[in-house]
């Protein structure tokens, strides 16, 4: 073939062979460097666009997994509420004279968390034989759901399911429609409801929260999807949620049957799937993945790089047939875009990779871009960092602010030596006098201020608590002539688990100086440590006095510590915000008050603890 063309060149005419070695030598190199440009220029925008969206996708499954997270704490605040499993106590017996008041309390109860809360479609409890109770927000009912299928529940032998996982269950994106309803893809979260006081006899029935699978479509955004389509998947395959209105829930082919799949296969499956419905029609497409919530959900990005090319390759091609004039035009307009979307680009990733390192001065300069979407990026970019680092910064504060002045409201205020050398010197006076009962008060009222002086936020031993509070009890018994009686009950095998100095003694107090003297004649305190769990313990203060109003009841039950100004308080709401700084969502706080006396349970867990420094 090559040599018949060159046999052809040397039968040209002289005029004909120049003009073809001069377009040869003139149109050549141009072909090269138009060419040489064009890959290059490719691939530095591949390999930008791929890093934007690699970090759009890392900010979608942010984004996905605090939706999430919103939800689970609504189930989170329903099964550790002991309103729902109290009310649920004669469904589950089926006692027909409290069933119905109890159906109607738990019904008003989740009808006011779905419309505090903007996405909910639904919430069911259902009892240990699949009695149920739920409110819906489609039907705006109690009576008629569309939301849940209680046939399917009982079918499916729920109660078993959730038996056997303790953890919060996803199940796949369920389109439903119904009659007037406008159809929903719904999404379910289930997690059992047990009694705690009852844990060992198992779960007495599950939560079902339903969402509206709209609420994750409109968290990681449709975007474009002729050349960039997003979309959510679970760990089986199943498509959770997808950027195209009217789209109904189904699964992605993969040769692993009903197995987990790792991150490549899913990979593989979902491009796939993107092939077999031509979502993307380019021939050049690459899937990038992140799960979210430890695995349950993956969050999958496809792009099509060669729409992403396409009107450069156009004006490639263009460049090429008008000649050479125009071919150094478009590559000289194709080096300068090139150009200036890679120096608006790298400005923006650098401010990335600081924030990512944790840099709050992470900042892009508007002078430093250019182009009209990059500006509004860079912008955007800006002013979520800095509102990031500034709720951080609030959050800081303001738990320092609570820590120090907690802690500052239970130091002593005037100097402990001049306390205890006054202290020590009134005890001789005493003993002088042959006053030995004084002595004995003073002595143990000097132990007991120096338990409580020094390193008042200290961990300590709860033997070593029991001993204090023995002696404050004693003191306030001589105080008061001996007007009441408390009695420690306490497990033995708890004496080496390490609490927070003076959680016990304000209770205490509270009663004495607002509980008693009670209606019976002999008033009485009862205090009982016991283990409840492997790693948690539970504290009861019960006596017989005067109770409180229900309106006091019901404040320390709902007490928001974060409102109030811990440093004015050294009683129970001082205990309630000592409890949450401590041990956060791992303690709990429970009155319960009437005319013939109170009751206070504390939970806080009893594992080996450091001291916090």
């Amino acid at each position: 073939m090559i040599k018949q063309i060159w046999e052809k060149y040397q039968n040209l005419a002289i005029a004909k062979k120049m003009l073809v070695l001069s377009l040869i030598v003139s149109i050549g190199p141009i072909l090269c460097i138009l060419l040489i440009n064009y890959q290059l220029s490719a691939r530095v925008m591949r390999e930008q666009t791929g890093e934007l969206i690699q970090a759009n996708l890392e900010q979608n499954a942010v984004n996905l997994e605090d939706l999430c997270r919103d939800y689970e704490k609504i189930v989170q605040g329903i099964y550790t509420d002991e309103f729902y499993t109290e009310e649920l106590k004669p469904i589950n017996r089926w006692d027909h004279n409290e069933r119905y008041a109890a159906e109607y309390a738990i019904e008003q109860r989740l009808e006011d968390l779905c419309y505090n809360n903007f996405g909910i479609l639904g919430i069911a409890i259902v009892g240990e034989h699949y009695d149920t109770c739920f409110y819906d927000t489609v039907t705006q009912s109690g009576e008629s759901s569309f939301c849940f299928d209680f046939d399917k529940i009982r079918q499916g032998r729920l109660m078993a399911r959730v038996t056997e996982n303790k953890g919060m269950i996803y199940t796949p994106s369920i389109k439903k429609s119904q009659g007037e309803y406008e159809s929903h893809n719904c999404i379910y979260m289930i997690h059992q409801l047990t009694d705690f006081s009852e844990y060992q006899k198992g779960p007495v029935g599950c939560i079902i929260l339903c969402f509206d699978e709209a609420e994750m479509r409109e968290t990681y955004g449709p975007g474009n999807v002729e050349s960039n389509l997003s979309f959510v998947a679970d760990k089986e395959g199943n498509v959770i949620s997808f950027p195209l209105e009217n789209w109904s829930p189904e699964k992605l082919e993969v040769s692993s049957g009903d197995q987990e799949l790792d991150q490549e296969q899913l990979n593989d499956a979902a491009l796939n799937y993107a092939k077999k419905y031509e979502i993307l029609k380019g021939g050049r497409l690459e899937v990038r993945s992140m799960s979210i919530l430890n695995g349950q959900f993956y969050v999958i990005n496809i792009q099509d790089f060669d729409y992403a090319i396409q009107d450069f390759t156009y004006i490639t091609m263009i460049i090429i047939l008008v000649g050479l004039l125009t071919a150094i035009l478009c590559v000289i307009f194709a080096l300068n875009t090139a150009e200036r979307v890679d120096g608006s680009l790298q400005p923006i990733l650098k401010a990335m990779d600081k924030a990512n390192r944790g840099d709050a001065q992470a900042h892009i300069e508007d002078k430093d871009i250019q182009g009209h979407e990059f500006v509004r990026i860079s912008r955007h970019f800006n002013k979520m960092i800095q509102n990031i680092w500034e709720s951080r910064r609030l959050e800081r504060e303001a738990l320092i602010r609570e820590k120090n002045a907690e802690i500052k409201a239970l130091e002593a205020q005037i100097n402990p030596h001049f306390l205890y050398n006054t202290l020590d010197a009134i005890n001789w006076l005493a003993v002088d006098r042959e006053e030995y009962t004084i002595s004995k008060m003073l002595t143990s009222l000097a132990a007991l201020l120096r338990y409580s002086i020094h390193k008042s936020n200290e961990i300590v031993p709860l033997e070593s608590e029991l001993v204090y509070l023995r002696q404050y009890i004693h003191l306030q018994q001589q105080r008061m002539n001996y007007s009441f009686v408390c009695s420690i009950k306490a497990d033995e095998e708890l004496n080496s688990v390490r609490i927070h100095k003076m959680l016990i003694q304000p209770l205490l107090e509270n009663t004495l100086v607002h509980g008693f003297p009670g209606k019976s004649g002999i008033d009485e305190i009862k205090i009982n440590i016991c283990r409840i769990a492997l790693e948690r313990m539970q504290i009861t203060v019960e006596d017989n006095g005067v109770g409180m109003s229900r309106e006091t009841v019901e404040m320390f039950n709902h007490y928001d510590y974060a409102r109030d100004r811990i440093e004015s308080s050294i009683g129970l709401r001082n205990v309630i915000a000592r409890l949450k700084l401590y041990y956060g969502e791992n303690s709990s706080f429970f009155v319960e008050s009437d005319e013939n006396g109170t009751k206070i349970t504390m939970e806080i867990p009893c594992g080996d603890l450091e001291e916090k420094q």
